[in-house]
């Protein structure tokens, strides 16, 4: 079932559908990185929000908020991620 969705991944040895997968991997690997970078630099940037709060409940909350999105953030890029590499593992290479 999966050959008659996938007609172009049936067929390994083509130079072309090598190059795409290679470069749909790539980008899969350069996108969790800057997730990853810009998930720390969210949780720093939260960090410092409640510490210099000095009680205020506002900025308090605000930093909970940031956290709280970044950490949804994290978690959505993870999914992706995963199920890209499911994706990836569930169509033929042609190998049989």
């Amino acid at each position: 079932m999966l050959r008659t969705l996938f007609p172009l991944a049936a067929a390994s040895t083509d130079p072309f559908v090598t190059a795409v997968t290679n470069f749909f991997t790539y980008l899969i690997s350069v996108g969790q990185s800057v997730a990853l970078v810009v998930a720390v630099f969210s949780v720093i940037v939260a960090g410092l929000l409640w510490a210099t709060s000095n009680g205020n409940t506002r900025q308090i909350e605000r930093a909970k908020g940031a956290l709280i999105a970044a950490g949804i953030g994290f978690f959505i890029v993870m999914v992706a991620h995963t199920l890209a590499q499911v994706l990836q593992n569930a169509i033929p290479t042609g190998v049989n």
